[in-house]
């Protein structure tokens, strides 16, 4: 299956921190715990390289709602500019708000909570691509056939080609 026409793109939670942090500082993922236990600096250059290919961002209320909660976890007030870059970035996305009774309401709630219930729905109704590290929200897009890409295997592949 191809997915090479789609131009709308969704960042899971852990990946939004790390494109949002690494926007305003690079050297800030590795000095995060959030991040560090699961990036490296050169993950944003990856990350970002993957991306230009889109010119749609997509979010949802619940993955704004978890992203804030991991930067006001990190004392976002040790970094004034970092609020200010998110907002900035964050305003040029596309929101796409869903009805909370279709989401508690879904196949997927029990298995996957609101959040990602609210991803498998995009990328169920919309051509969007899902970026995701989360192994249980790719295998079950993999499942459906619906658009997704495991940043593990981007990164992995980036590694072995150096």
């Amino acid at each position: 299956m191809s997915y090479e026409n789609i131009k709308s793109v969704l960042l899971d939670t852990n990946l939004l921190f790390l494109y949002l942090t690494g926007l305003y500082d690079q050297s800030l993922i590795e000095k995060v715990s959030r991040l560090s236990n699961h990036f490296v600096n050169n993950d944003y250059f990856i990350l970002k390289n993957s991306l230009k290919r889109y010119n749609n961002f997509i979010t949802t209320p619940h993955i704004l709602t978890e992203t804030s909660n991991f930067l006001f976890q990190g004392n976002i007030k040790k970094f004034p500019g970092l609020l200010k870059r998110v907002v900035s970035t964050l305003q040029g996305f596309e929101q796409i708000n869903q009805e909370k009774n279709q989401l508690i309401n879904s196949k997927y709630f029990e298995s996957f909570g609101i959040t990602d219930t609210g991803i498998i729905e995009i990328a169920k109704q919309k051509k969007t691509m899902i970026f995701t590290i989360d192994s249980k929200l790719w295998g079950e897009l993999r499942n459906l056939q619906l658009p997704y890409e495991n940043f593990n295997n981007i990164r992995g592949k980036n590694y072995f080609q150096k």
